[in-house]
């Protein structure tokens, strides 16, 4: 039964992974790019730390050229993962910069600027164009967190690209609820590291609000929720917030407690009067009884 539960719950998660993200996903890129990366890695999964070690001394070139060149009078460079000690075999590695992946330069700025709702989107909309790169992202960001590992937004990190592979790189059994498990702990550890990391709250919280009634998750979810709530209202709204409203109501409604419901989407609009999706929500669900 509990890997049923856990099926359950990854598919519900997958499903967050192209609906909740699907509106911030980024185009892909353009498929000359993408066939260059592909060639430059190993073509087999299991080979995917070789590839992860290819890409620290890319990056250790990357860091070298920048303290070389200057390029930090010029540019604000967000600060990337630790990074090791060069060696000699990235010699000859300036001239092949081009050949690390967009995505990990991408990766790299968000983390910079924080694990956000909108850096995951962009993450979980790239992997799920791109389901050959899912393997790597995850080898990367676990070659990252050894290095850092009280790092909260590398933890969240990992459990959303651990989520793209349950959703796109997964067959249907029992392995997905595996991956699922991988994923709800990464999410742990992050809001262990900092409690009011919002995204990996939300993204725990999602997913356990996606598993049907009978698991008897719902009141971890609204707690999950409610704690999200708190939290953002304490500092300054972003729209991503608005989810939270949106998702703890229709929690309050299938539970039976409609008048609690819409009392959270009401509250919901307080803060974001011009919000079409709790404006329509506000619409369908009628006046309080």
């Amino acid at each position: 039964m509990k890997w049923f539960v856990q099926i359950v719950l990854m598919v519900g998660a997958g499903a967050v992974g192209s609906a909740a993200y699907a509106w911030m996903r980024p185009a892909a890129p353009e498929r000359s790019d993408r066939a260059r990366n592909t060639a430059e890695r190993p073509q087999e999964s299991g080979d995917s730390e070789a590839w992860v070690r290819r890409i620290e001394r890319l990056e250790r070139s990357l860091a070298n050229a920048r303290t070389a060149g200057g390029a930090s009078k010029t540019t604000a460079t967000p600060k990337p993962p630790p990074q090791r000690p060069p060696t000699d075999d990235t010699a000859s590695a300036p001239q092949e910069l081009g050949t690390l992946p967009a995505f990990v330069k991408r990766l790299r700025v968000d983390l910079g600027e924080g694990f956000g709702h909108a850096a995951a989107s962009r993450l979980m909309g790239h992997l799920g164009t791109h389901h050959d790169e899912i393997a790597d992202a995850v080898a990367l960001l676990k070659t990252w967190i050894a290095k850092d590992p009280t790092n909260a937004d590398l933890h969240c990190a990992l459990a959303t690209a651990y989520e793209a592979q349950t959703a796109y790189a997964t067959p249907r059994g029992p392995q997905q609820g595996v991956v699922w498990e991988k994923a709800a702990a990464a999410y742990r550890r992050a809001i262990e590291l900092d409690t009011n990391h919002w995204q990996a709250r939300y993204g725990k919280a999602f997913g356990e609000s996606m598993a049907p009634e009978f698991v008897g998750m719902r009141p971890a979810a609204i707690e999950q929720f409610e704690k999200l709530m708190e939290i953002q209202e304490a500092g300054r709204a972003e729209e991503s917030h608005a989810l939270v409203y949106q998702r703890l109501g229709t929690l309050y409604k299938d539970a039976g407690n409609l008048k609690r419901g819409r009392a959270v989407w009401a509250r919901g609009l307080e803060r974001f009067p011009k919000n079409k999706a709790l404006l329509e929500i506000k619409a369908i669900s009628g006046e309080d009884d």
